[in-house]
Order: structure tokens, then C-alpha cells, then sequence
């Protein structure tokens, strides 16, 4: 699985792991394709991986993914946005991956793209 963490991204997950507190914590992130303008993602704290996470690791950085998310994830930047309009993560290559989506390819086939 090959993904990007954006610096500020990067800094934003640091961010939730030290306010948590929590020693040998990692960064749970959620990601689901049925948004009308994007991924939705939530991103959270979790002790341990759950059932059917898998750990990945980013610049020293250990983030909680299931097995959809990691196809999902894909060849995406994973991005931080703070504007009037929109505040949280995002996926600026999502557009095509949704099309994808939407036209029931699946996540993986390079035929959809």
C-alpha cells in the first residue's frame, strides 16, 4: 500500500497522539467512499489495533488502517485543509478514485482509471 502523508497532515496526527497521551498509542483513520464532495475521514487514538487493522508506518508515525482503507488509500495524498469553508483531511486525488467508485470498478483495477 503506497500512500502519502502530507507534512501538515503529518503534524495534525502527531498533534492527536501527544494530546492523547497515551505511551505506544497509534493513530486509528477511517476512511469511507460515500461522500457526494470527497472522502470523509475520521481520525482518532486507539491503544492497539482492532480486528482486521493492520499498522503502517509513515515517517515514524504509526497509523491503525482495515483492509478497505488500505485499497482505498492507494496512490493518495492524505492532506490537512483550515479554511472558512472546510476543516479536517483530504484526499486532493479523490475525485478520480470516487468516479471509480460510483462506476462499481473496483478500488484496485488499473482498467477504471
Amino acid at each position: 500500500m503506497t500512500f502519502t502523508l502530507a507534512p501538515t497532515a503529518e503534524k495534525l496526527a502527531s498533534f492527536v497522539l501527544r494530546a492523547d497521551g497515551t505511551a505506544g498509542a497509534s493513530v486509528r483513520l477511517a476512511v469511507t467512499a460515500d461522500g457526494c464532495s470527497g472522502l470523509p475521514a475520521d481520525m482518532g487514538v486507539a491503544p492497539a489495533p482492532r480486528p482486521g487493522q493492520q499498522g503502517v508506518e509513515r515517517n515514524g508515525l504509526k497509523l491503525l488502517l482495515n483492509a478497505e482503507n488500505q485499497l482505498m488509500l492507494g496512490g493518495l495524498t492524505i492532506d490537512l485543509t483550515d479554511t472558512t469553508v472546510q476543516t479536517g483531511l483530504i484526499f486532493p486525488e479523490a475525485d478520480v478514485l470516487l468516479q471509480q467508485h460510483r462506476k462499481g470498478c473496483p478500488l484496485e483495477e488499473e482498467s477504471c482509471r
